[in-house]
């Protein structure tokens, strides 16, 4: 039957107002019939006369999801979900922010092409979704489950099980198969390979790889009428996702959690406080894309951070924080010191021990003699990588020191940070905790004062190789099956050195009411190793007696000479300097 005024209805008029807006002319290419839900409009007369109230209800269940979910499951769409409930396109892409009802809209399609067959495709609808983490496929099968037991009809032909991947059955109607794929599945898309399929739905398509995609679009492209639904919120780096939803064949839908009917102040505040940055609010909630190019600092704050002075020494009684990179090979050690001046923090000395002259006891009596230049030193956070040793030889100064020693408090502000450990946060508002990863942690920490306008840096290190240039390409370049962000490779150690300064000073003193709205959380514990647990070997070893015998000489030459060093960086950026 002919449908003149399918696009006769403010769903589809909007959507080709909004492909006009975004693909400027160029003709209409989205795949789809339209909307008609009246079945008096689908079929001819005759067709329908003798049918019972049972069969026209079925009937209009079949091309009315949003009618079918209402009464079948007692479930009621959102305003948006409706509209893409009753959208016909064939390819879709859903760009939903976080708590808006993504997997729900999702669930109830699946179940309704499994249970009612609506596109009459023989023996019945195959359905395939894929996934990237096990965590989503729980999501969507216990959603699927809990919707299907809804209705008699369904559940007394229904049949499921979760291994080795998720299958469904709906007798007579259709089938549903879910599988992971990405790194967690260890051989990625391969258990797809070759999955016939009428309907395809890939949630957080972002997280699947160049490999997965290669199996995963010959299945969606394998038959004209195939019908494939793509879900994701953005990641900063533009990627499938971004290009289907600028692709003039897919029928984009955006929504954001202000769009969410009901939403509160306070949720909105709840769902700020879960993001580290205001990148992170951008991406996961308000689903927007990151700048293609962007890395993890703006170049507009780092432009903004950016003074002329020259690295050097600040008054004893400023408080000091410092950060260090200690590494392997030929790569040199890193020191950043950081001072709390004019309420911001500003670098104040960056020190490079270079790999020709780094032995164990160097890197120690830098930080050594840094604890004595600075009387007001209140925290060192030291990267624990290649540093495990270096950092139980301070402790070990610390214990064996007199207790009005300035070395005895090596044992109370010198921290081992291991990144690929977790930390708990706690939530300053409701006093709950959540673990997360170290380094993903403390870097978007550290974003956060570069947003807020509260870090000072020198003009003369936004150079080649050195700290700004090494900021301005830092970038997240991947994200884990679990959501962990995944940063560039390079020289970078004058960047963690200066990260780990930064951190040492929030964790230590970073005054809460300074800090974003959408962060309330600060480390429980900021270290993972403690002094309690030294290693009484590096007691007895030569290194400690040496460095014990070197005592104030060694915080005396430091003295003089940390000026020095500071200025010969200043003037001389390219060069590595030597402790």
């Amino acid at each position: 039957m002919a449908l003149d005024n399918a696009f006769d209805n403010p769903i589809c008029q909007g959507c080709i107002s909004r492909f006009k807006e975004k693909h400027p002319g160029e003709p209409w290419q989205i795949p789809c019939e339209g909307i008609v839900t009246d079945v008096e409009k689908i079929y001819p007369a005759e067709q329908l006369v003798d049918l019972s109230a049972g069969d026209r209800e079925h009937l209009e269940h079949i091309h009315n999801r949003v009618k079918w979910a209402k009464e079948r499951l007692e479930w009621t769409a959102y305003p948006y979900q409706e509209e893409e409930l009753l959208c016909s396109s064939r390819r879709t892409v859903l760009r939903f922010g976080r708590q808006t009802g993504k997997t729900d809209v999702v669930s109830v399609k699946i179940l309704h092409s499994l249970a009612l067959n609506p596109h009459r495709f023989e023996p019945g609808t195959k359905v395939l979704g894929i996934v990237p983490h096990q965590s989503q496929s729980e999501n969507i099968y216990d959603r699927v489950i809990e919707l299907a037991e809804r209705d008699p009809t369904i559940w007394s032909r229904f049949n499921a099980k979760k291994t080795p991947h998720v299958k469904m059955t709906c007798e007579g109607t259709g089938r549903f198969h879910l599988f992971c794929a990405g790194t967690a599945a260890k051989s990625g898309a391969g258990t797809v390979r070759g999955q016939p399929a009428d309907e395809v739905y890939i949630d957080e398509a972002d997280f699947l790889g160049a490999e997965d995609w290669s199996t995963i679009l010959p299945i969606i492209n394998s038959k004209p009428t195939n019908r494939f639904t793509m879900c994701s919120t953005p990641i900063k780096q533009r990627g499938r996702l971004y290009r289907h939803s600028h692709d003039p064949t897919y029928r984009e839908t955006h929504v954001t959690i202000y769009d969410k009917p009901g939403v509160t102040e306070e949720q909105i505040r709840a769902a700020r406080a879960e993001c580290d940055t205001e990148m992170d609010w951008i991406l996961e909630y308000l689903a927007e894309f990151g700048d293609a190019i962007q890395g993890v600092y703006q170049a507009a704050h780092i432009n903004r951070a950016l003074e002329d002075y020259e690295l050097g020494y600040v008054h004893t009684d400023t408080p000091v924080y410092i950060g260090v990179d200690w590494n392997k090979g030929a790569v040199g050690d890193w020191v950043a010191v950081m001072a709390d001046v004019g309420g911001k923090i500003k670098l104040i000395d960056l020190i490079c021990i270079s790999a020709k002259d780094r032995t164990q006891l160097a890197a120690v009596e830098a930080i050594a003699g840094l604890n004595r230049k600075y009387p007001n030193c209140r925290a060192i956070y030291c990267d624990d990588g290649f540093g495990e040793t270096q950092i139980e030889l301070l402790w070990a100064m610390g214990k064996e020191a007199d207790r009005d020693h300035i070395d005895s408090r090596l044992r109370d502000i010198v921290f081992g940070i291991e990144f690929n450990k977790q930390i708990e946060i706690v939530d300053q508002q409701t006093n709950k905790s959540r673990r997360t990863k170290t380094k993903p942690y403390m870097t978007n920490r550290t974003a956060v004062y570069m947003e807020e306008g509260l870090v000072t840096l020198p003009k003369s290190l936004d150079v080649k190789d050195l700290l700004g240039h090494q900021m301005r390409n830092y970038m997240v370049v991947k994200r884990t099956d679990t959501g962990v962000p995944v940063y560039s490779d390079g020289a970078q150690h004058a960047l963690i050195a200066w990260q780990l300064g930064l951190f040492a000073y929030d964790q230590t003193d970073g005054d809460l009411s300074r800090k974003t709205h959408s962060v309330t959380g600060v480390l429980k514990v900021p270290a993972q190793r403690t002094p309690d647990k030294l290693d009484s070997a590096v007691k007895g070893s030569s290194a400690f007696h040496t460095l014990r015998g070197r005592g104030e000489h060694t915080g005396r030459s430091l003295r003089t000479g940390g000026a020095r060093r500071s200025r010969a960086f200043s003037h001389n950026r390219s060069r590595a300097l030597n402790i």
